[in-house]
């Protein structure tokens, strides 16, 4: 696989992998790469979680139950001097900002790959603005650095150097389309039209912006289902209630349906002030559904750059409401087929793979 003609030895490293989009990222390159040779694994500093249950058999997870990262600093250490791989792959940005401080202690010969998880430019949050300058430091100490669109890469590429690489957010989209399948008989669908939003609910989603647009043009026979947890949900039940949306706004929580119920929306909708690539958008366009979403997340544009015209529209956070209006209520979910795909090429997982492949092979023949 590599250019030294041998297996590449690929590990990753991550907090945990519960719920959540770098990590379901991480599981999609880790059972692609298995998949064409290479041996890799997971070294968690907590515990599994549930994502635990979606990696191939090829591939190996060892967990340190640790409560906080830097809790797991020794052990993930002699781990990683131990064990010896190739390539040191993180994901989180907590633990990409302390492997690469710790670089000095690893294998000089060692490969380490950062992935920027999310876009915090459009952030007013202190702590993000922090990390944004340790970056600029830590940063230049990583081999490889990963960003998912064309707007995060220019930006890590005038912070921390010309070692940043984007690489496009994978979708196993197979898996998503076999999960959704079926969808009549296990979801209800409302009389009008069903919107999805999906997401932590945290203050960064901007749920009571979409709350507030959607009481200005719903229909009465309208739905909006929000899935995600977080420490919003109260506060978000208080709006729901102020509303009067009780009976149109559900929040869904972590549904195993998630994707059968967005599989017969008529929009996924996201109201973020910032993201890294969401994930979401990606799954709702695998699903054949188009995304709405505010221009904040204009990481976006390179998708619906590449899409089929309509399957992306990216609208002024204040014509929201107006946008919500003139979506159109889908027919196609009646019928017995899912709807076609509208994921771009560059985001199938066997895509990504390759130019994850061809990103790797680089910087390992570099060490040589």
């Amino acid at each position: 696989m590599d250019a030294r003609g041998t297996e590449l030895e690929v590990c990753f490293v991550l907090p945990s992998l519960e719920p959540g989009g770098a990590e379901r990222v991480a599981v999609n390159l880790a059972n692609g790469l298995s998949a064409v040779g290479a041996r890799v694994r997971f070294l968690l500093s907590g515990r599994p979680g549930p994502l635990a249950e979606g990696l191939s058999d090829d591939v190996s997870l060892e967990a340190l139950h640790e409560p906080r990262v830097r809790h797991a600093t020794r052990a993930l250490v002699r781990l990683i001097r131990s064990s010896r791989p190739d390539v040191l792959f993180s994901t989180h940005l907590h633990t990409n900002l302390l492997l690469c401080a710790l670089r000095p202690l690893l294998p000089r010969r060692l490969v380490l790959v950062v992935r920027e998880p999310i876009y915090t430019l459009m952030s007013t949050d202190p702590g993000d603005r922090r990390m944004r300058r340790w970056e600029r430091v830590l940063y230049r100490q990583a081999d490889l650095v990963i960003a998912t669109s064309e707007m995060m890469r220019c930006d890590l590429a005038a912070r921390v150097g010309d070692h940043v690489r984007l690489l496009p957010n994978p979708v196993d989209e197979a898996t998503i389309r076999g999960s959704a399948r079926g969808v009549e008989a296990r979801v209800e669908r409302p009389q009008g039209r069903l919107f999805v939003a999906i997401g932590r609910l945290v203050h960064q989603k901007a749920y009571p912006d979409l709350l507030a647009a959607f009481a200005d043009v719903a229909g009465s026979e309208d739905a909006l289902m929000i899935f995600g947890e977080g420490p919003q949900r109260a506060r978000l039940e208080r709006i729901i209630r102020t509303l009067r949306l009780d009976a149109q706004v559900s929040l869904r929580g972590l549904d195993p349906d998630l994707w059968a119920y967005l599989a017969v929306s008529d929009a996924l909708v996201l109201a973020s002030t910032y993201e890294g690539m969401p994930n979401a958008a990606l799954e709702a366009l695998a699903l054949g559904v188009p995304v709405l979403a505010t221009t904040d997340l204009a990481v976006l544009e390179d998708v619906r750059r590449t899409a089929v015209d309509g399957a992306v529209t990216l609208v002024a956070r204040a014509a929201l409401s107006e946008a919500l209006a003139a979506v159109p209520r889908s027919t196609e979910w009646a019928r017995d087929s899912m709807r076609p795909s509208l994921l771009p090429e560059a985001h199938r997982l066997d895509a990504v793979v390759e130019t994850l492949q061809r990103l790797l092979d680089e910087v390992v023949a570099q060490q040589s």
